[in-house]
């Protein structure tokens, strides 16, 4: 995911972020975390954001923004 121009993508392992290229985002993701994951799907500015813990707060939180996505083409992966 996020190997392109159409999917995005964040890794808590490598604490990057995908869209058409990679870029440093977030905080260590350790087993037992809850992450949580909110997509603002508004015209105008559609975003994504991620939290760790139920923290929003920067590292973390707007991973994403003015994102140009086609709904309801928006499909969530996670691996582990």
């Amino acid at each position: 995911m996020g190997d392109d121009a159409h999917s995005f993508g964040a890794d808590g392992h490598r604490l990057l972020k995908w869209y058409n290229g990679e870029s440093e985002f977030g905080s260590a993701w350790k087993e037992g975390d809850i992450i949580g994951v909110a997509a603002n799907l508004h015209e105008g500015n559609k975003s994504f954001s991620f939290s760790v813990n139920g923290n929003w707060e920067s590292p973390n939180g707007l991973a994403f923004e003015n994102v140009k996505a086609d709904l309801p083409w928006i499909s969530p992966g996670l691996t582990s």
